[in-house]
């Protein structure tokens, strides 16, 4: 017992270390690199009597193999799939040499034209303007950019609001599913079962709105809250769900599952996946719900999309096994 006494807080310290580890680890091994920027040249060139010039197409040969850790620069197939990538999030940012561009270049007129998709990732967007800028210093190029579903407005508050959106709901939800599933009970292990559910769903519902409404009215940012809130409500009867199960399987020692899903995925929620350490993507990354509930709580908020996104399926399969973990053990005791 003696010895139990004196190991315990060194055990205690090795676990809590290894916790700030994981949540750590992807914010402190992060390096800005791969940022996908699209580029075409719609430059229609000159005639000379030497022939034709065409400076845009010489300008995308050039920044293609431009050694830039920071951009990972792709050629589109045309102005339409170039669109089409910015929008659906392939791209952060696109460069459109326009059609007089070497025309103009004579006159020393000419202008690239970049589009910023700012509501994909602040993080990287911010980053991305000052990349850019840099970069027309450095070739004496004049950059046109402007911006898609526009964050600048919110400044630092565009980064840290999704994340703590989603730490106010996780909290909340695990909390309030603990407390259902510990006090909802009947003997008819069907029965009780649900009525947490029900209790559940509108509990979700409840945390939903009210997260998004505090959150919302204290970062003092106009943002709408419905759509929010109704996303916010399907990310809390996900964790619950989840916790239920896990507390059904293995007690109240079952909510170390969540609560570590959380911790490997908190440090996910706002940096981008080309950011992170390339065992961390595969080991991590791939797989970790959280990341694609931030992504997908970035899309409601900033680019307009409903609550059918990106996290969509991410959060359907954590449903499931919380559902498959509770009922497998009420068979399970009926037997």
């Amino acid at each position: 017992m003696e010895k139990k006494k004196f190991l315990l807080p060194i055990f205690g310290m090795i676990g809590a270390l290894l916790l700030v580890m994981l949540l750590t680890f992807p914010i402190l091994s992060m390096e800005v690199k791969d940022i996908k920027v699209g580029v075409i040249s719609q430059d229609e060139g000159i005639t000379t009597p030497n022939g034709k010039i065409t400076a845009g197409d010489e300008f995308v040969k050039k920044i293609l193999k431009t050694d830039n850790k920071a951009i990972k620069f792709q050629k589109a197939k045309s102005i339409k799939a170039l669109k089409q990538n910015l929008e659906n999030g392939k791209y952060y940012a696109t460069i459109t040499v326009p059609k007089d561009f070497t025309k103009n270049s004579l006159n020393k007129e000419s202008k690239i034209n970049v589009v910023i998709n700012e509501g994909l990732n602040p993080m990287v967007t911010m980053q991305l303007s000052q990349v850019i800028s840099a970069l027309g210093s450095k070739t004496g190029i004049s950059f046109d950019i402007k911006s898609i579903n526009s964050v600048s407005s919110l400044g630092i508050k565009a980064m840290l609001l999704p994340m703590m959106l989603i730490m106010m709901t996780f909290i909340t939800s695990l909390i309030t599913s603990l407390l259902i599933s510990l006090n909802i009970k009947e003997e008819n292990k069907t029965k009780s079962y649900l009525k947490q559910l029900v209790y559940m769903l509108i509990m979700a519902f409840v945390i939903g709105f009210t997260v998004s409404a505090l959150a919302i009215s204290i970062a003092n940012v106009d943002l709408k809250i419905t759509i929010p809130a109704l996303y916010l409500a399907t990310v809390s009867i996900a964790i619950m769900l989840l916790t239920n199960g896990c507390i059904s399987l293995l007690g109240k020692k079952g909510i170390i599952i969540p609560a570590l899903l959380f911790i490997l995925g908190m440090g996910l929620v706002q940096i981008p996946y080309e950011y992170l350490n390339g065992v961390w993507q595969v080991l991590v990354a791939s797989w970790e719900p959280f990341r694609y509930i931030g992504i997908g709580l970035r899309e409601v908020l900033y680019q307009g999309q409903g609550i059918f996104n990106t996290a969509t399926i991410s959060l359907a399969i954590v449903s499931l096994i919380g559902i498959i973990l509770s009922v497998s053990n009420i068979l399970k005791k009926e037997r």
